[in-house]
């Protein structure tokens, strides 16, 4: 019985020490996660900041120039107009890129799998993916960060 009891103190110190070992592994993975999502928040932020900000303070300051062009009569102002059409095209289309970047639809639409695969065709290096994934939980708790 004293044998025996000391394998199952063995067995119980061995599985305790795994146990520490898996919760060690989560909370690392759990760090590198949430280390990631702040660079990410950081590098939209900078995107915002430094991108999209800056075009808008621009097409709004060649706005008035645009508008003083009109209101001289000056022919070059259609130019102007057609340029700055042009141009907040091209800056919705940054919002886009953004907007998809914080939360693509993909996500929502077709689960995870799908979004990471969408998002890994714009990276250039080799992925792999699990030949299966696990059923999806609801959407509130998939993209929810445990507190």
């Amino acid at each position: 019985m004293g044998v025996h009891n000391l394998h199952l103190a063995a067995e119980l110190a061995r599985r305790l020490e795994q146990v520490r070992d898996q919760a060690a592994e989560l909370a690392a993975s759990r760090d590198r996660v949430v280390a990631g999502q702040d660079a990410e928040r950081r590098r939209i932020q900078r995107n915002l900041h430094d991108g999209v900000q800056q075009e808008i303070v621009a097409l709004s300051a060649r706005a008035g120039l645009v508008r003083q062009q009109l209101l001289r009569g000056d022919p070059a102002a259609a130019g102007g107009l057609a340029d700055m059409q042009r141009d907040l095209a091209s800056t919705l289309e940054d919002v886009r890129e953004i907007a998809y970047a914080i939360h693509p639809p993909v996500l929502s639409d077709r689960g995870l799998l799908e979004a990471i695969e969408a998002q890994s065709s714009r990276v250039a290096l080799p992925m792999a993916k699990p030949a299966r994934m696990p059923p999806r939980r609801g959407q509130a708790r998939e993209i929810s960060r445990p507190g």
